[in-house]
């Protein structure tokens, strides 16, 4: 083969593997969690909802975080946007235009920003937990033992095999220490996943009105599952979405209510039905008074019938 073919092939060979590596593959973005469909009529709601993204890009990066007892310090797992199917964007559209199409006067559209939007999985305490339990059976069963009965016992090996055991155990118990401060430093918190979205909202109504605020939404849930590591792991992954659609709806009924106080404070948009047709409040005449069936022109009742 010429060198020329060869300089070719690796040229070709090299410029694969850039390709590869610059592929952004489902793993590193992390796994993908479905949320509930939307649905399209209240998409269609009257209201229209624009949804743009203006997270920062800290909150933009997908990190693993650890599942193994040893690496416990780093159990925190943080999903984006992009973990999440059906889009947030989409959801959001969703809750804003179903609540927003019960006011009265309906706003005519609705401008939503994204700010903040991230999905924390703490695995620390129960890693460390397990991590506790390997430690103290190190510690524990840190005893001379020899591989068989014709393994030639000698003072030497009995001494370097007492001094290893103690060894080890004095590392185990530093390690115990290490993990029971670290675990006080996060007050043993729970496994846990918490949702946090924050929003810049503009409502825009008839007459060039308009109202600017911001939203906040926070929704958490704990691990109830007793047993294995793997056991709470995976109720963890469970919770992980039932977390995030308590999270949207809990925004969405903050915006409606922020949405009531905007017309609260400004009569002049009031209730369109109310405004056509105000409530009266003059003093109602009094009623009529009852004079029974004999009345003008009428033929009387036979006496039998008109008795009481």
């Amino acid at each position: 083969m010429s060198a020329y073919r060869c300089a070719t092939r690796l040229s070709w060979c090299w410029l694969l593997l850039l390709a590869l590596a610059g592929c952004k593959t489902t793993a590193d973005q992390g796994p993908l969690y479905k949320l509930q469909a939307v649905d399209e009529r209240a998409v269609a709601a009257p209201v229209a909802v624009s949804v743009t993204d203006k997270r920062p890009p800290k909150e933009r990066k997908y990190l693993p975080g650890a599942i193994t007892p040893v690496d416990y310090q780093q159990g925190v797992e943080t999903l984006t946007l992009d973990n999440f199917d059906p889009q947030l964007a989409e959801l959001l559209k969703q809750a804003f235009a179903q609540r927003l199409a019960t006011l009265s006067p309906v706003p005519t559209w609705a401008d939503v920003e994204i700010t903040r939007f991230r999905v924390v999985v703490d695995r620390r305490d129960i890693l460390a937990e397990a991590y506790v339990q390997q430690l103290s059976a190190e510690k524990s069963g840190s005893v001379v033992t020899f591989e068989d009965d014709t393994t030639e016992v000698t003072a030497g090996s009995i001494v370097g095999g007492i001094t290893s055991a103690l060894v080890a155990a004095v590392i185990a118990g530093n390690k115990l220490g290490e993990v029971e401060n670290h675990r006080a430093s996060w007050n043993h918190a729970e496994p846990s996943v918490t949702c946090e979205i924050a929003l810049h909202v503009q409502l825009h109504w008839a007459d060039d009105y308009r109202e600017e605020f911001d939203l906040e939404a926070q929704s958490h849930s704990t691990s109830s599952a007793y047993g294995s590591v793997e056991d709470v792991l995976s109720e963890l992954k469970w919770n992980v979405s039932p977390t995030v659609e308590q999270a949207i709806t809990q925004v969405g009924d903050r915006l409606l209510a922020r949405a009531k106080v905007s017309l609260r404070n400004n009569p002049a948009l009031g209730d369109a039905e109310t405004q056509r047709s105000p409530v009266s409040t003059a003093p109602r005449p009094n009623p009529p008074e009852e004079v029974g069936p004999e009345l003008e022109g009428a033929e009387p009742l036979p006496p039998a019938l008109n008795a009481k």
